[in-house]
């Protein structure tokens, strides 16, 4: 049996434990350890909020560095951002995304890619068909490529990962009960 409370990024190094798990909001624990790599630079739908429980955690937003420690909080709106840890301590912070379906189902592939090999030692995936799918037609980002070409690439890549049996790839990371986007 799974334990689905629990996930864990290898690249990264970051654990993250579900607190609280409904299609409108996911709020979920980060630890990430000192010494652990960044995550990708990405942006998607809704808002995500972090509230430093521990350690030191870098938050970049639109490309502005934002140093949070203990009790400090900081909202991302649909910006390019991404967390790190670079002090010489661990870090946990509280993470509430908005919508939380969409999140969950973008963690939960991502750190099931990563733990089977499906993501380069940089964090950027190998597995693009995959990728694809969770982008759930181009609603997820990573840096790169402008926004038109990035929508269109995934809606194509979407189709090709479907034909290629993607989706089964990405379901067995994901509870059972965590609605399906397709």
């Amino acid at each position: 049996m799974t334990n689905w409370d629990t996930i864990h990024n290898p690249v990264t190094g970051e654990t993250i434990t579900f607190l609280e798990r409904t299609p409108e909001r996911l709020v979920l624990d980060l630890h990430m350890p000192r010494g652990g790599l960044p995550v990708i630079s990405h942006r998607h739908p809704g808002t995500e909020h972090f509230k430093v429980k521990s350690g030191v955690l870098d938050l970049v937003a639109d490309g502005i560095l934002h140093r949070l420690t203990e009790g400090e909080e900081f909202t991302v709106h649909q910006e390019f951002h991404h967390p790190a840890n670079t002090s010489d301590a661990d870090a946990v912070a509280t993470v509430t995304f908005i919508p939380g379906a969409f999140a969950e189902r973008g963690l939960r592939g991502i750190f099931g890619l990563a733990r089977d090999g499906g993501l380069r030692p940089d964090g950027r995936p190998r597995d693009f068909l995959s990728l694809a799918l969770l982008s759930e037609g181009g609603q997820f980002q990573i840096e790169g490529l402008p926004r038109p070409v990035w929508i269109a690439a995934m809606k194509v890549l979407g189709v090709v990962a479907r034909f290629a049996g993607r989706r089964r790839r990405l379901e067995s990371y994901w509870p059972p009960e965590l609605a399906r986007p397709w």
